[in-house]
């Protein structure tokens, strides 16, 4: 089997061993939210423990052929595959961070980030709602963010655009530093 083959048939088993693990809790009616709370936690869980050695070997199936791309001179193309990969690693990351239960998560909610300068800008949501995690802090630095959402004027002098919700609130904040508190 090619590696394509491999990791559709592992996602089949997730699927398939997530629906015979948890078929019957899904089917029974909590008798608290409590209990629904923790069945849905167990289920994220399962399913990230399953998923996480096919995500790691997706992504070093795709650093093996953006190298492979690249030492045949095909650019745009492992330019493409390059893309792919950030997706996979801002998967992982994403699925890393703690799952979102306690108070501080349900007053920060990120609607938009951008990163860039001038006219130059790259869409950095999905990054700055991972990075945020449960915590109202940004930690992030400009190489992070070349690599991560692709670097959008080529150089030096770049910021970050937040729009979020803190308490209810709609704000923004413009950024060119390293560290954010949102609040």
């Amino acid at each position: 089997m090619n590696g394509k083959q491999q990791l559709i048939v592992g996602l089949m088993l997730v699927v398939g061993l997530a629906a015979c693990c948890f078929g019957e809790e899904e089917q029974q009616e909590p008798k608290d939210v409590k209990e629904l709370t923790s069945l849905r936690t167990q289920y994220e869980q399962a399913i990230k423990q399953v998923t996480r050695p096919i995500q790691e070997r997706y992504r070093a199936q795709l650093e093996a052929l953006v190298k492979q791309l690249g030492a045949a001179g095909k650019i745009e193309d492992a330019a493409q595959v390059q893309k792919a990969l950030q997706d996979v690693a801002l998967d992982l990351a994403t699925d890393a961070a703690p799952a979102k239960t306690s108070k501080t998560a349900n007053k920060l909610k990120i609607i938009s980030a951008k990163y860039g300068a001038d006219t130059r800008w790259v869409d950095a949501t999905t990054y700055v709602a991972a990075k945020c995690g449960t915590t109202n802090v940004l930690v992030w630095n400009n190489a992070e963010l070349d690599s991560t959402c692709g670097d959008p004027t080529g150089g030096p002098g770049k910021t970050v655009v937040i729009v979020y919700k803190y308490n209810g609130k709609q704000k923004q904040k413009i950024m060119a530093g390293k560290n954010i508190m949102l609040d």
